[in-house]
């Protein structure tokens, strides 16, 4: 009987201690600049220290888009005409991204949503780890 109890609350405590991904759906929403890019095929990763574009992902409820923005100085954003067509759903504990284009379609995996940190794994493996972008402002007055 102590056994069992032992066991019992080692498996409570263990189950309690693990931490599961923190994924917020609204903390998906904004501007978000590559930070870095590991892949399990060729076990590398590649840190991104300055990045020309950013992200942009707008989600309502679970449909959304996704599009490739260039910050610049002034606090404005050019735009890319492609914005990729996305929906969420919720399958097996995980977060699905199923892109639809014209002519494809393929899923990422959402690993992470805060609201600073955002992490998306496609189906060869490779994670995508993003930090929230913030706009340098030059006409901003301290």
């Amino acid at each position: 009987m102590i056994r069992l109890l032992i066991l019992f609350i080692t498996l409570v405590t263990c189950i309690g201690c693990t931490q599961q991904p923190k994924i917020n759906l609204e903390h998906l929403n904004g501007y978000w600049e590559i930070d870095r890019v590991t892949s399990s095929f060729n076990d590398s990763e590649k840190k991104y220290n300055f990045n020309p574009t950013v992200d942009y992902f707008k989600t309502t409820d679970s449909i959304g888009f996704r599009t490739k923005l260039q910050p610049n100085f002034m606090g404005n954003y050019r735009g890319s005409k492609q914005k990729l067509n996305y929906t969420i759903s919720h399958k097996s504990g995980k977060y699905i991204i199923t892109y639809n284009t014209p002519t494809d379609t393929w899923i990422d995996t959402l690993v992470e949503a805060s609201k600073e940190q955002l992490c998306i794994q496609n189906k060869e493996g490779t994670y995508y780890f993003y930090r929230k972008f913030t706009p340098i402002n030059l006409n901003e007055k301290k």
